[in-house]
């Protein structure tokens, strides 16, 4: 086994070297100012940031509040390369959570976000992507998605113009711009 990192100034302590040192661990370190050669770490930050962006406050201090939840759902998921959750590879059994066994999944649902998005129907709400930053936040925990917004009339199969507050100016969206929303409602489960 080898451990590889970035050039971070945690890895690169006496102190790490010695660790290393300690387990017979070879370390080596991928070169400065080029991500891609840890590609797989840097794609899964970039995931964590995506999900984690969702829900962090408007003052983003609660970053840390929310990692456990984001890593529960992201090792129960089935990931699109391997076809099964990482819960499934490492302990070879799916992950029983109590959500699933409290809701289930209804035998209507789409399988899919692309599945969703070819059924889209006027009424029906949605997420709108809309990438805006504001000064003095981390761009990386900046919510992109804004919503609910309510398809108030499908112009054509990728067309749609969406409205949020009944009162506001609808907006013509491309579909690649918009995911299904689903209100939750929490207050049972307290």
């Amino acid at each position: 086994m080898i451990l590889h990192s970035d050039q971070s100034t945690n890895f690169n302590s006496a102190l790490f070297a010695d660790i290393c040192k300690l387990l017979g661990l070879p370390k080596t370190r991928m070169t400065a100012l080029h991500p891609e050669s840890d590609g797989m770490v840097e794609r899964f930050n970039r995931t964590i940031l995506n999900h984690l962006s969702l829900f962090v406050s408007k003052n983003q201090t609660d970053w840390d509040t929310h990692l456990p939840l984001f890593i529960l759902a992201y090792r129960s998921a089935d990931h699109e390369a391997t076809g099964c959750t990482p819960a499934d590879m490492l302990f070879g059994r799916t992950l029983r959570l109590p959500c699933d066994i409290l809701f289930g999944r209804p035998s209507d649902t789409p399988s899919s976000p692309n599945e969703y998005l070819n059924n889209l129907e006027e009424g029906d709400q949605v997420w709108m992507y809309n990438p805006k930053r504001r000064r003095g936040l981390s761009p990386k925990l900046q919510q992109n998605w804004e919503g609910p917004y309510t398809i108030v009339k499908k112009l054509n199969d990728v067309i749609f113009r969406v409205q949020r507050p009944p009162n506001a100016k609808p907006k013509v969206i491309r579909i690649n711009r918009l995911a299904p929303y689903r209100a939750t409602d929490h207050s049972s489960m307290l």
